[in-house]
């Protein structure tokens, strides 16, 4: 896998969870047809993919949507937070490397976040799984924020968190959402799905 190279000027990064630091898809992937088949729908991969990034709240009700579904957003991701807990020791979650790699060689020397769609217990479940939360400044999650990506907010909390300028702030993404919302924060943005390849 390539390395990912960080520009001099960036002060500051901030890390997407899912996808991004934490290979956590899979299991988010076998929760989200679980529920699906609880709730007498067949959730699809693409279906989940296309949305990455967003709450599953939010998704529910895009899904709703897009599908003509009459889901109850509330209860798809209570169904889904269950099925979660019971995959994830059998699936297991590890740390992408060449974004991990990152995190490792700036912890102590910038300013780090992770900004994410996930809820805050979900978040704090994987940071801890890692090892990793108090390398982070700031931990800003989908409870924290009124609009979640692909509006700003997100990024700009773990920039005020982190006390850098949105500017001099690096995101790194792997979901169409989070670019977006990194873009309208006026932050430089790496998607990384280029150098997890094999």
């Amino acid at each position: 896998m390539a390395s990912i190279p960080i520009p001099e000027h960036i002060k500051g990064i901030i890390f997407d969870l899912d996808g991004t630091l934490a290979d956590t898809m899979p299991v988010h992937l076998a929760a989200w047809k679980e529920s699906g088949r609880v709730n007498g729908v067949e959730i699809t991969d693409e279906m989940i993919m296309t949305h990455t990034g967003m709450p599953t709240v939010r998704v529910a009700a895009e899904l709703n949507k897009e599908y003509g579904w009459s889901l109850v957003p509330e209860k798809v991701k209570a169904d889904k937070d269950v099925a979660y807990a019971r995959f994830k020791p059998e699936i297991g979650v590890r740390a992408i490397e060449p974004v991990y790699e990152i995190a490792v060689n700036y912890r102590g020397k910038l300013p780090m976040s992770v900004g994410t769609g996930s809820s805050h217990g979900s978040a704090m479940d994987t940071l801890t799984h890692l090892d990793v939360v108090d390398w982070f400044d700031g931990i800003v999650t989908a409870n924290d924020v009124e609009h979640p990506k692909p509006h700003p907010e997100t990024f700009l909390r773990c920039a005020a968190l982190m006390g850098v300028d949105p500017k001099d702030c690096l995101v790194l993404e792997d979901g169409a959402y989070g670019i977006q919302a990194a873009e309208a924060a006026g932050m430089y943005v790496i998607d990384v799905r280029p150098y997890l390849g094999e």
